[in-house]
């Protein structure tokens, strides 16, 4: 059964909201000007369903989702034009079900019991003090089927998220990946799946590479699923999803009784960024306690591996030697977030020649690994693969003396002793 069969069915038997529905009057305020915009596009007389916010795709409490979405609907009822009219969603749970029979139904009779033009899907994200809701709308008649029609900037709204309730580990990382899709294809294209390929940044620790882990398979997941509320035209039926990469950051906090879990993900340029908050008792035993007073997880050390595959015969020892260049820049590029994780391949700790050793040798000029644990990898051919972990200090800043070195000669042989003026 099409996604767009199945939103369709769930439209059919929606009844239409007569007023506005009681919300928070701050929160309507401050959604009143932005969802204007979803009414610009479309005719006078029509109608919009508005997509109810899931947990699994925003990575927030259902309680929360439920007030955000009555805020959203009196917000766009108090801008709807004459005639004008927004699909209440109190009988959602029972449409899903019967949504189900809907497999061979006509999907133009569908369209047009619906009676509604087009779908405003909701996205919320966890921001400082508060959240931040955005839409799309999605057209759901004749020629715009499937088309983003208008779309609503992100608006914040404050709320003390902590008020509501922890969630279990396992469910905490589904929603974590499912909110960090959903935010990769709304950037990328909100019509899209994608077959991804996730990498690990940011800082380790056992609970944090656990949880990951769990994460990044939801998050591949529901990339490779196509989104529910739109469809894909005629020649573009049979695709496969687009490829990419993305890199998964994430942060692990102590809070006594929970854990917040702080994630990044970035796909070619589009970021997305999710918190889940998780009972520290569903964490397993094995984990905790995870600190000893509370706060930031973790001992300091990043990881990163450089590959280096020579494109001309070289020296075995320069090999090593180039792919341990390659492992210590992309570690501090990350462990400094000098722009690595952009999902470009940049700083990536791979190369074949002089250009990328050069490049990396320019990040290793902005911080210094210590406590260095190397470990050699398997390596095709004349390649090396190096894995690094390590502690990362930053080189220099606003308050750093300015230190300058000379050596004493123009020239050394193998084994003299370097000397140097500072």
């Amino acid at each position: 059964m099409s996604g767009l069969i199945r939103l369709l069915s769930v439209l059919a038997v929606l009844a239409m909201a007569p007023g506005p529905v009681v919300a928070s009057d701050f929160w309507t305020r401050a959604l009143t000007d932005p969802a204007s915009r979803l009414w610009t596009p479309l005719p006078p007389g029509s109608r919009i369903a508005v997509r109810p916010l899931d947990p699994d795709e925003t990575g927030l409490p259902d309680s929360l989702l439920r007030e955000v979405e009555q805020a959203l609907t009196a917000a766009l009822l108090a801008t709807a034009p004459a005639g004008g009219g927004v699909a209440s969603r109190r009988d959602l749970p029972v449409a899903w079900e019967e949504a189900e029979s809907f497999g061979g139904a006509d999907g133009q009779r569908l369209l047009a019991d619906a009676a509604v033009e087009a779908v405003a899907v909701p996205a919320l994200v966890e921001r400082r003090g508060g959240v931040a809701l955005s839409a799309v709308l999605i057209g759901v008649r004749d020629g715009a089927v499937g088309a983003v029609l208008a779309t609503m900037p992100p608006t914040e709204l404050a709320v003390d998220v902590t008020r509501f309730e922890l969630t279990g580990a396992e469910t905490g990382a589904r929603r974590l990946g499912v909110a960090l899709a959903e935010g990769l294809r709304a950037g990328r294209d909100p019509a899209s799946a994608f077959a991804v390929r996730v990498a690990r940044r940011g800082p380790r620790s056992p609970v944090a590479d656990w949880f990951a882990g769990l994460v990044a398979q939801h998050l591949i997941r529901r990339l490779a699923e196509p989104p529910l509320y739109v469809t894909r035209s005629v020649r573009r039926m049979g695709e496969a999803p687009a490829s990419g990469n993305a890199i998964l950051a994430l942060e692990v906090w102590d809070q006594g009784e929970r854990a917040d879990f702080q994630a990044t993900a970035v796909m070619n340029g589009v970021e997305a960024q999710a918190t889940v908050r998780i009972a520290i008792a569903s964490i397993p035993a094995g984990f905790r306690p995870l600190t000893r007073d509370g706060g930031r997880v973790g001992d300091g050390f990043f990881q990163a591996v450089g590959r280096f595959t020579p494109s001309m015969r070289m020296d075995r020892r320069e090999v090593l030697f180039a792919a341990r260049v390659l492992a210590r820049a992309a570690l501090v590029a990350d462990g400094l977030a000098l722009g690595s994780s952009q999902g470009s391949g940049r700083d990536s700790g791979q190369g074949s020649g002089a250009r990328e050793i050069a490049a990396a040798m320019t990040r290793l000029a902005r911080g210094i690994p210590h406590e260095e644990i190397w470990r050699d990898r398997p390596a095709a051919g004349r390649g090396a693969v190096q894995a690094l972990r390590a502690r990362v200090a930053p080189v220099g800043g606003g308050t750093a003396p300015i230190l300058e070195a000379a050596v004493e000669r123009a020239l050394y042989r193998q084994g003299d002793a370097l000397s140097a003026r500072v």
